[in-house]
């Protein structure tokens, strides 16, 4: 085990984010547009996202999700259950997505 640290109080913005999750910007903001990815980071006109450890690990997986053929919508219900699970468990060390021969992932 490492003892990397849980939380930071450095944000991204949504270009870094995108970049470290592999996402295409573009693609991301058309999913948030669309509601396929309603746990985006809040943001007003005129200001950008703020994205945390949690939010980044959540893109990044949406992404895979959508890498491995799921559509935006259950990609990113997906990646905001498992966002969810950061926030309530942030003494979590690991988090484990097992994915069965047959059928949907399981947390």
């Amino acid at each position: 085990m490492t003892n990397f640290p849980k939380s930071t109080e450095y944000k991204a913005a949504t270009a870094l984010a995108c970049e470290i999750a592999m996402t295409h910007p573009d693609r991301f903001n058309e999913a948030v547009a669309a509601g396929h990815y309603p746990c985006a980071p809040r943001t007003t006109p005129g200001r950008r996202r703020q994205f945390d450890v949690d939010d980044v690990i959540a893109l990044r997986l949406y992404q895979r999700f959508l890498d491995e053929g799921l559509g935006a919508s259950k990609a990113g219900s997906k990646a905001c259950r498992v966002r969810e699970f950061l926030a309530a468990n942030p003494e979590a060390d690991q988090l484990y997505i097992v994915t069965p021969s047959i059928g949907s992932s399981y947390y």
